[in-house]
């Protein structure tokens, strides 16, 4: 019995040996692994500081001139350029009340703004200035292909001159995002503004400046945020998609004009099953725009739409929620005539309306 033992302690012994010798004449795993994570690391950031440096001298910074004392400053895109013009967008609120208006680019250069025209129901601005050096021009994505949770680089002038080009980093935290504002402030909301929601930081100053994905293509322009101490990151982009949109206008007029019609409300897609039931509503019902509120004297009040109606159509176009009546709506101009189909107690009506 102790033979037996004997050697199977020396099997055993000679496994060990041939195991240690086997370890410590192989490569070791851990360094691999360790140059895998340093590779990828570098990678990313990389790609982060690459995208930075082909965005940052497409942002200027805006300053607003009042009795010749610069009195506010914000930031600015340089959304076109062609022979020596450079087209330039911001806020309107960055503008206002302006008697001089000056770009500074990033190579240091301060151009003179001329006004081509503003939309101040979006908070939209466009300006032009003449320049004897070559500017490069944003490219455009697509707001449309933007995802919840993808990376964005936002980039402006916060606070003051010195900290123009200021970058910093988040992600996408909400799209088509509906916020009523008053553009006028007469106390009513009279405009609905799509926005794209992100928690990059953003500071007075940023108004106006570029929100980029990490191919450097312009998404968004940062517009907003939401301040107070029970908040903390939630500021708010003007989509290039509507940009586009408003800028086009601006470029061929100088102004922009949409149809209004007057309410406010949301999609029925929304509604949870026991809404429905009290609202009366069908619940096989899943498209359409649910009235919560008529505008006194706008032209849905005037025809006698009332609120918890459902638009569902628009001149026999389908009305799926707000994103197509808006649509919809914008395509048109003051005074145009529209055919709304709704829904009223579960009947359908139909009902001419001239736009505001």
């Amino acid at each position: 019995m102790k033979k037996f033992i004997y050697i199977a302690i020396s099997i055993l012994f000679i496994w060990n040996i041939f195991l240690t010798f086997e370890f410590f004449n192989t490569p070791q795993h851990s360094t691999i692994e360790q140059n895998i994570i340093e590779t990828t690391i570098t990678g990313y950031t990389t790609d982060i500081t690459k995208t930075v440096a082909d965005c940052e001298t497409k942002v200027v910074t805006v300053e607003n001139y009042q009795d010749e004392v610069l009195d506010s400053m914000g930031s600015g895109i340089v959304y076109e350029y062609s022979q020596n013009e450079a087209y330039i967008v911001t806020n309107y609120h960055v503008i206002k009340d302006s008697q001089r208006l000056n770009a500074i680019f990033a190579n240091g250069t301060s151009v003179e703004l001329s006004v081509v025209g503003y939309d101040e129901n979006y908070d939209v601005a466009l300006l032009k200035a003449k320049t004897d050096f070559n500017v490069e021009p944003f490219v455009h994505g697509d707001s449309e292909l933007a995802r919840k949770g993808e990376y964005v680089i936002a980039i402006g002038s916060p606070l003051a001159q010195d900290f123009a080009g200021s970058v910093t980093f988040g992600v996408i935290s909400g799209k088509d995002l509906v916020l009523s504002i008053d553009s006028d402030n007469d106390g009513i909301l009279d405009t609905d503004m799509v926005l794209l929601q992100t928690d990059a930081a953003m500071n007075i100053g940023n108004s106006g400046g570029a929100l980029v994905n990490l191919n450097g293509e312009l998404i968004g322009m940062n517009s907003l945020g939401l301040t107070g101490s029970n908040v903390q990151g939630m500021n708010f982009a003007i989509p290039i998609n509507e940009l586009s949109y408003i800028v086009d206008q601006l470029q061929e007029y100088g102004v922009v004009s949409r149809g209004y019609l007057g309410v406010s409300g949301e999609d029925v897609a929304n509604l949870e099953s026991y809404e429905k039931s009290y609202l009366n509503l069908n619940l096989e019902v899943d498209e359409g725009y649910l009235i919560h509120m008529i505008e006194e004297g706008s032209p849905a009040a005037s025809v006698g739409l009332q609120p918890n109606d459902i638009i569902i159509k628009v001149n026999g176009q389908d009305i799926a929620g707000f994103k197509e009546l808006r649509t919809l709506l914008y395509s048109l101009n003051p005074q145009d005539t529209i055919q709304v189909t709704y829904l009223r107690n579960n009947a359908e009506e139909t009902v001419s309306v001239v736009l505001g």
